[in-house]
């Protein structure tokens, strides 16, 4: 099993990312801002919207329960909720995107009732991509 789990706060209103860090106090693992050029082939396509992005890891990560890596967001998060629930009211989308890539006979996972308490208590719906890596198992 491989995870990787990130914290979007989003805003196609003029909210910019490094609104979103200065207001946390917190760095993100990436930011893309409004107006920014999506590829330098095609510079006159740019972004609609700001991202700011915090992830559990650099990449995703081989044996690591999906709730250890939503916990280790929530450990970073949960001292900003207040300033999260601001920020939603202020026009910020904000969601939870999971990876979990699974082998072959595996077929379940498991999120804690605990983590899940601690993710509800933030704002931001919960997504989760789950694919085949095709293995053996």
């Amino acid at each position: 099993m491989r995870t990787s789990v990130s914290f979007r706060l989003t805003n196609d209103h003029g909210g910019t990312a490094a609104a979103v860090t200065e207001r946390l106090g917190l760095s993100a693992s990436s930011i893309v801002e409004a107006g920014s050029v999506i590829s330098p082939r095609n510079p006159e396509r740019t972004r609609t919207h700001s991202a700011w992005v915090l992830r559990s890891a650099v990449e995703p990560e081989d044996d690591v329960r999906l709730s250890d890596m939503l916990e280790r967001l929530l450990d970073q998060l949960e001292p900003v909720a207040a300033v999260l629930w601001e920020l939603e009211q202020d026009g910020y989308a904000a969601n939870w995107s999971a990876m979990l890539t699974v082998r072959d006979g595996e077929n379940a996972t498991e999120l804690r009732r605990e983590t899940l308490q601690r993710l509800t208590a933030l704002p931001g719906d919960l997504w989760l991509d789950v694919y085949s890596d095709g293995g053996d198992g």
